[in-house]
């Protein structure tokens, strides 16, 4: 692009303020866990400013540990209670409006981490929703693994692969890209989304 421009809609009004601005929730305990060796792998914000989901690892001293999210109420300063994800798992977004949540394998080896699954929250459990591989075909082993992804707006995600040089748009149903946006490098790559997910 030579030059982009954003005018912001017309009596688009900014988020409303949560009426706490400071909250302490105590998580729920995970199961056979050794608090000390346990890591947050994620906060992920609602839009409305009133959710939170909290992902941690089991405290643990093995390489291979189980992965728990939580929703959290800041409003109501009240934990939701774990949800436990699959085994050997990397969250890379959740979209609490939705109720949606996307990972990939976290294995050892270049590779072996290729496959984007979305699952819906239903009530304390995860229901499958898509799964796919959208680098299969990349002849260098890392780059078939998924570095980042981020929830858009409905039926659209965004994937960048290990030593990727582009942002992948996703039609979610039909697997399909949609369009890239060069960035340069995966492991350089800083970057935030509006609340709404439509600025970048």
């Amino acid at each position: 692009f030579s030059k982009w421009s954003f005018t912001p809609p017309v009596g688009k009004k900014s988020v409303p303020t949560p009426g706490r601005t400071n909250a302490t929730v105590t998580l729920t305990d995970i199961p056979a866990s050794q608090v000390f060796f346990e890591t947050v792998e994620g906060i992920y914000g609602s839009e409305d400013g009133y959710h939170v989901a909290v992902c941690r690892n089991r405290g643990d001293v093995h390489q291979e540990k189980a992965m728990f999210l939580e929703r959290v109420e800041i409003e109501h300063q009240r934990a939701g209670g774990l949800i436990a994800l699959p085994e050997t798992t990397a969250v890379l977004d959740v979209d609490l409006g939705s109720n949606l949540v996307m990972y990939r394998p976290a294995n050892f080896g270049a590779g072996e981490n290729g496959v984007l699954s979305i699952a819906r929250l239903d009530g304390g459990k995860l229901a499958p929703a898509e799964q796919w591989a959208p680098y299969a075909d990349e002849d260098f082993a890392p780059s078939r693994d998924i570095d980042k992804a981020w929830f858009l707006n409905d039926n659209r995600v965004m994937t960048i692969n290990g030593h990727g040089k582009a942002l992948t748009v996703w039609d979610v149903n039909a697997r399909k890209a949609l369009l890239n946006i060069p960035v340069g490098v995966s492991f350089a790559l800083d970057l935030s989304l509006s609340p709404d997910r439509q600025l970048l």
